[in-house]
């Protein structure tokens, strides 16, 4: 039996996404923000972002802006917010 490896790549060549989190009954955005995939893919930020979903039947995320550059998608968020 063979295990699967992960393998990380060094920051600079990981892409960033910049996202809004939107309401799923309303779709009002409540949160704006970047990261990685790892971050793309996470549910929940923390117990705040985890009851405004549950509260309002869930949520949904739009991702907004795709780079390699942090600094740009840093700039993009901020745009956003």
């Amino acid at each position: 039996m063979t295990k699967s490896m992960h393998i990380s790549l060094p920051k600079q060549l990981q892409k960033r996404f910049v996202y809004v989190d939107r309401r799923l009954k309303t779709f009002k955005p409540f949160y704006v923000g970047y990261g990685n995939q790892a971050r793309l893919e996470l549910a929940f930020r923390n117990g705040k972002h985890r009851s405004i979903c549950n509260r309002d039947g869930g949520c949904c995320r739009e991702i907004l802006f795709e780079t390699f550059d942090i600094k740009e998608a840093k700039q993009i968020e901020i745009l956003y917010t």
